[in-house]
């Protein structure tokens, strides 16, 4: 039997892999040794740096991205050129300390 934490992140995978698939987003599980979870299966993705995405959801609770500001500008600006200026409403916070930094660094290095 796997341990809780363990069936706790694999549930939350396959749960975030239907939730994708549900907007027509194919992506698949990566092996054990990758430093991230799931990675998108297109043959046909374009020739960028990675989209670096922490994806966390509480116990009960809705599922929230994190993003560095550079990719989410140019998602942005992507989707402007596709379909007109998307409006946006960012909150601003400073704490001394988040933890959702002290995993994202963890998982993708300092922001650049």
């Amino acid at each position: 039997m796997a341990n809780a934490p363990k069936k706790k992140g694999t549930g939350g995978e396959t749960e975030l892999l239907r939730l994708l698939a549900d907007e027509e987003l194919v992506f698949v599980r990566t092996p054990p040794t990758s430093t991230y979870d799931l990675t998108n299966a297109s043959p046909n993705r374009l020739e960028l740096e990675p989209l670096e995405v922490l994806a966390t959801r509480p116990d009960r609770g809705q599922w929230l991205v994190t993003i560095r500001v550079d990719q989410l500008a140019e998602l942005l600006r992507q989707a402007g050129h596709a379909h007109g200026i998307w409006e946006t409403h960012i909150e601003v916070k400073r704490y001394a300390r988040f933890s959702l930094h002290t995993i994202f660094e963890g998982k993708f290095g300092r922001g650049k």
